[in-house]
């Protein structure tokens, strides 16, 4: 069971604890990307119900002495049921969100460090003390390619964005409060293969395997932002897409024309087709999991890491396969329950084998 407290000001309260009377029932999300979120359901009953104020309340959920969430509430909706009980739902969100109360750095670098290191700077100029981030020496040797945004996004929409997520690795933002200190911005790519399978029935009570076909294509017609395509579209011509000849052949012409909002260049168009065609040319798996996290029970000292990847295995389904986690829920007062989600494996036409509508996969390519 986690403690959590919420603050106003000076004054702080626990409102969910093992001895803590009338406790709240809620959970936490972190996902890659995401700002953490926490959303629980409070009671009349409980001290902290009529302490909570949007925008203004911090709430702090603890495991011990380690911090499993850290942020402010953004909405308390109170409700009544038809028997007559009150309740609060409340959603608050992680320290990450302070950037976004700021409007983004205008000017671009190349380097991946400088441009982060001058959004954080732009970020402190505009906001309060509270909400002030000191960037933790970081690591990134890198060029950003094709990084567009406007003066309306804010810090974190542009720091999100795929030019800095998905240029060579997975990033991940952790933000530390400090007593009297800016908030430590610890900027990460954790991305290992796990020591710790994932198996039905040992260390899972259900897998969801879902096989996704939204985006599959086998030509792309490729458009930068303002629209224009490599080529002239011509009935004769065939310079202005880029298709997979295995793919064609396999399911036809599935033709798919797609804009890249973060291209300016008729020169790049290509190179981003390909990369398009290569995610999307077959299929995609992505699985769903209820876990018992067994380090919450003392039987294992390794916890669920965003970033890092995980053999699951699952003989009632056929599947086995390595996943990249995305995505954590868990149960504050259960914390050994946890709902995880994995981020997709794209399987190449090469890989794919049919054999009695059940799936074989041969060669797995790393997915997004």
């Amino acid at each position: 069971m986690y403690d959590v407290f919420i603050q106003n000001g000076t004054e702080k309260i626990q409102i969910n604890g093992q001895r803590t009377f009338n406790r709240i029932e809620g959970k936490t999300t972190d996902e890659e990307n995401k700002i953490p979120s926490f959303t629980f359901e409070i009671y009349p009953n409980n001290q902290g119900f009529h302490k909570i104020q949007e925008f203004v309340t911090l709430v702090v959920v603890k495991d011990g002495e380690d911090t499993v969430f850290d942020g402010r509430v953004l909405i308390a909706i109170p409700s009544v049921d038809g028997q007559g009980v009150v309740k609060k739902t409340v959603t608050c969100e992680g320290i990450l969100g302070f950037l976004n109360d700021s409007m983004a750095y205008p000017y671009r670098f190349k380097d991946v460090k400088k441009q982060i290191e001058m959004m954080i700077m732009f970020h402190n100029s505009q906001v309060g003390s509270g909400k002030r981030f000191e960037l933790e020496d970081i690591n990134l040797v890198a060029e950003l390619e094709n990084l567009e945004y406007t003066c309306e996004d804010t810090t974190w929409t542009v720091l999100t964005k795929e030019s800095f997520t998905d240029y060579n690795v997975h990033l991940r933002y952790e933000g530390i409060r400090r007593e009297n200190q800016p908030i430590l911005l610890k900027i990460s790519h954790p991305e290992k293969i796990s020591n710790q399978d994932i198996t039905l029935h040992v260390n899972a009570s259900s897998i969801t395997v879902t096989p996704n076909f939204e985006n599959m294509c086998t030509r792309v017609v490729p458009l930068t932002k303002d629209g224009f395509s490599m080529d002239k579209v011509s009935i004769s011509l065939n310079n202005y897409y880029v298709q997979n000849e295995e793919a064609v052949k396999k399911y036809g012409v599935i033709t798919k024309v797609v804009k890249f909002e973060n291209i300016t260049k008729t020169t790049s168009l290509k190179k981003a087709a390909k990369q398009y065609l290569q995610n999307n040319e077959a299929k995609t798996i992505s699985v769903t999991l209820t876990a018992y996290d067994l380090s919450e029970m003392g039987l294992t000292s390794e916890k669920f890491v965003i970033g890092s990847k995980y053999y699951i295995d699952c003989k009632e389904l056929e599947y086995s396969a390595s996943h990249r986690l995305t995505k954590i829920t868990r149960d504050i007062n259960n914390t050994w329950d946890t709902t995880l989600e994995f981020g997709s494996n794209s399987y190449s036409i090469k890989s794919l084998v049919a054999k009695n509508k059940n799936i074989s996969y041969m060669e797995i390519e790393e997915g997004e």
